[in-house]
C-alpha cells in the first residue's frame, strides 16, 4: 500500500496478525443448591456455561473458551485474522459470539442475526462492569456476575467471561480489590480462612 505525500513515496505495511479462538473443557461439580448465581454451575435441563478467557494476550495466540458442554469439546478451533497485535475486547467478543453461533445447532440460522448484536452489547456492557469491580479499590459487598443468561426456547446458555477462583475454578462473581467467588460445594473452614478474598454465591 502506498501513497504520494508532496512528492515522495510513502509506503505502509498493511499488516495482519493471525488469530484463533477453541472451546477447552472446563467442567466443575454442580452446587448443591442451584439457585442465584451458582446456577452458573448447574447443568439441569441442559444449561451449560461458555466463558472467554480475555485475561492477556494468550502465548499461542489462542482465546480459550471453558465450557461444561461436551458437544464442543471436538470443535475445530476458529482461525480470525486481526489488523491489531492486541485485540480490544468488543472484538474478541464478536468472534467469541461468532465461534458460540456457528459450533451450537440449537438455534437456527435464521434467528441468529436477531440475538447476535443484542447478546454482544450486552457481554460489552458486562465486560466493562467486570473490570470495574475488579480495580475498584473500594471494600464493600457489592457483586459483579461474569456471565449473562441466554435461554431458547427449552435450552439456557450462560455466556461470559472465565475469572479464576483461588480453587482454579471459574467464578460467578467479582468482588473489588480483584477478589472472586467460588460456588457452594467447597469447605465452610476453608472459607473461612480465606474470608477476606472469597466471597460465595447466595
Amino acid at each position: 500500500m502506498e501513497r504520494r505525500n508532496n512528492g515522495k513515496k510513502v509506503t505502509w505495511v498493511d499488516q495482519k496478525f493471525h488469530y484463533r479462538m477453541e472451546f477447552v473443557e472446563y467442567d466443575v461439580p454442580q452446587a448443591h443448591r442451584s439457585v442465584g448465581v451458582n446456577t452458573l454451575y448447574s447443568k439441569n435441563k441442559g444449561n451449560t456455561y461458555f466463558l472467554l478467557d480475555l485475561n492477556g494476550l494468550p502465548s499461542d495466540n489462542t482465546w480459550k473458551i471453558l465450557t461444561n458442554n461436551y458437544r464442543f469439546y471436538n470443535k475445530d478451533s476458529y482461525p480470525f485474522i486481526s489488523d491489531k497485535e492486541v485485540p480490544n475486547d468488543k472484538f474478541l467478543i464478536s468472534k467469541f459470539l461468532t465461534y458460540f453461533f456457528r459450533s451450537q445447532n440449537v438455534i437456527p440460522s435464521a434467528k441468529r442475526n436477531y440475538y447476535f448484536n443484542r447478546i454482544r452489547q450486552l457481554l460489552i456492557i458486562q465486560r466493562k462492569a467486570l473490570d470495574n469491580r475488579l480495580n475498584s479499590k473500594q471494600w464493600n459487598d457489592r457483586k459483579t456476575k461474569t456471565f449473562i443468561k441466554f435461554s431458547y426456547k427449552h435450552t439456557t446458555f450462560y455466556l461470559g467471561f472465565f475469572e479464576m477462583c483461588p480453587c482454579q475454578n471459574p467464578a460467578a462473581v467479582v468482588q473489588s480489590n480483584g477478589s472472586t467467588c467460588i460456588n457452594a460445594n467447597y469447605s465452610q473452614n476453608l472459607l473461612r480462612h480465606y474470608r477476606s478474598d472469597w466471597i460465595i454465591g447466595n
